[in-house]
Order: structure tokens, then C-alpha cells, then sequence
């Protein structure tokens, strides 16, 4: 629509700290960026006093739109968090779960924090499919950009081509039909389907226990935490006995 008809209406947005935060019109900016258009008409509106109750209201204007996608959600989500908007994944399901629906749980909430390691870049083509928009196609795809695979930029894009030509070829292509592209490309199959990763707590605080059998790798990760607060969770992980080899 915008290369054929141009900007219809313009997006709302506001300025803090230098950058525009949408509140109106992603999925103007991501036709702009799918297109590698320069700029894109917004009106500024007031800054929000609080920004978690801005960021809620901006995805329900889109969720009742049909505009919103999963890829917002995950970009959202780790702004959310990186902002310190939210003080973890357990309180963001709160704040996301849909009134009188089914509440979302922090296992939902990780594996959608998952799809924001896909390039925006990507996200913007990927968008355009509705079949790569579920929570499976995606979060198979972003197993692609994983922190133990990471591919360089020239072989993530012949593999996100082969997805959007199956996207292409098939409107209605399934996220197992995905799953298998993404797995091809990433090769050793069978080692990638024996990682897991589960909820890990210390105390008050939440972080992620990877596993991965094939490489004899355990890794435990606490993301997000106050810089006040890092003392309090060491203490708590020293308490890990762990015996130094003689």
C-alpha cells in the first residue's frame, strides 16, 4: 500500500531521550522498512507519564487492528525488560495475559523474548506472511539467530529466502514445515533438538538453565538484574558448593 498509494495517515509518536517511540503506526514503519524507505510522516504527541502503561495500550490499539504480529510482541517484550518497565518475565505475562483469557505464563513469555534475536531487518519481510507469524513458525526461525549458532549475515538471508519462498509458494505453510528449513540450515539436527532451556530461580531472582548434551554445556544466566542488586543474587550463587579440582 505504501509503494502503491503512498503514507495514507500519518503515525503517532513520542520523543524521550532522543528517540521515537511508536505509539500509532508499526506497521507503517515496518512496510517503510521492508521497502528501505527513508522516513515516514509522525505526528509527535506528549510523552506518556508512565511508559509500561503506554507501551499496553499501544499494542491494544494494534491487537484490535489485527495489525499486531508476533514480532511486535517480542521486540515490545525485551523493550519491556531492558527498560526496566517490568521486573521479570513473571510480571510481564501478568501485564500481557488478555483480560477473561488465558493467563500467560513466564514459559510463554521466554520462548516470545526468543523471536527478538531475529534482525529487524528480517522481521520486516517476515511480517508480510501471516503462516510466519504464529508463535511456533517464529520461534522456529529464531533458532536461526540463536547465541550458539548466529550465522553470518550473507547465510541468515539465503535461509530466511528459502522460508519466504516456501511462505510464497504455500500461503498456508506450517510451522513443522518451517522448523525443518531452519533445522536443515543449522545442520546437526539431532543436537539442536537435545537442548533445553528451563526456568532457574535464586532466590527472588529469575534467570535461564541451558543445556546442551552434545556439547557437555550447562550455562546459567541471570539477565536484567539492577546493578543494587547484583551483590544480593552473587551471595546467593556462592552457596553453590562446588569443590575445586585437586
Amino acid at each position: 500500500s505504501l509503494e502503491a498509494n503512498g503514507q495514507d495517515h500519518n503515525a503517532k509518536v513520542w520523543i524521550q531521550e532522543g528517540k521515537a517511540y511508536v505509539m500509532d503506526g508499526g506497521k507503517r514503519l515496518r512496510g517503510a522498512r521492508a521497502r528501505g524507505q527513508a522516513t515516514l510522516r509522525a505526528d509527535v504527541i506528549k510523552a506518556p507519564d508512565n511508559l509500561l502503561e503506554a507501551w499496553l495500550e499501544s499494542r491494544r490499539l494494534n491487537l484490535e487492528r489485527s495489525d499486531h504480529t508476533i514480532y511486535d510482541d517480542a521486540v515490545r517484550f525485551k523493550d519491556m525488560l531492558d527498560d526496566g518497565l517490568v521486573a521479570s518475565q513473571q510480571e510481564l505475562a501478568e501485564k500481557v495475559s488478555p483480560p477473561g483469557g488465558p493467563a500467560r505464563t513466564q514459559g510463554y513469555i521466554s520462548q516470545i523474548l526468543s523471536i527478538a534475536d531475529i534482525p529487524r531487518h528480517f522481521m520486516a519481510k517476515l511480517v508480510e506472511y501471516p503462516a510466519l507469524c504464529t508463535k511456533n513458525a517464529a520461534y522456529n526461525i529464531a533458532r536461526l539467530f540463536a547465541a550458539e549458532t548466529k550465522p553470518e549475515d550473507e547465510e541468515a538471508t539465503k535461509v530466511i529466502d528459502q522460508v519466504l519462498a516456501a511462505a510464497q509458494a504455500n500461503p498456508d505453510v506450517t510451522a513443522s514445515e518451517v522448523k525443518s528449513i531452519i533445522e536443515k540450515a543449522l545442520g546437526n539436527v539431532k543436537q539442536r533438538a537435545s537442548s533445553t532451556a528451563v526456568v532457574a530461580r535464586a532466590g527472588r531472582f529469575e534467570g535461564r538453565l541451558t543445556t546442551i548434551p552434545a556439547k557437555g554445556l550447562v550455562r546459567l544466566e541471570f539477565t536484567n538484574v539492577p546493578e543494587a542488586d547484583l551483590a544480593e543474587l552473587r551471595a546467593l550463587l556462592e552457596r553453590i558448593d562446588v569443590k575445586a579440582s585437586q
